[in-house]
């Protein structure tokens, strides 16, 4: 298991411990690995790096993605 799996696997963990329901922690864990696997320097910049390269992804990212989101992603 390689660095960015090991993360990846604390973040779907944390998600799961406040309460999403594992379909939406599984597919936060999935947006993340996208990010990171087109933005890997992301892990290593500062906090307003990060800021900078998290919105130029987000930028990109088309408007209907929001469909794609299941319901079971919205908290309770």
């Amino acid at each position: 298991m390689d660095f960015l799996n090991i993360h990846l696997d604390g973040f779907q963990r944390h998600l799961l411990g406040e309460g999403y329901a594992p379909s939406a922690a599984k597919n936060y864990r999935f947006r993340a690995s996208t990010f990171l696997k087109t933005s890997p320097n992301a892990l290593n910049a500062g906090k307003i790096e990060a800021r900078e390269i998290v919105e130029s992804y987000i930028a990109t990212v088309p408007r209907n993605t929001a469909a794609t989101i299941p319901a079971s992603a919205v908290r309770r």
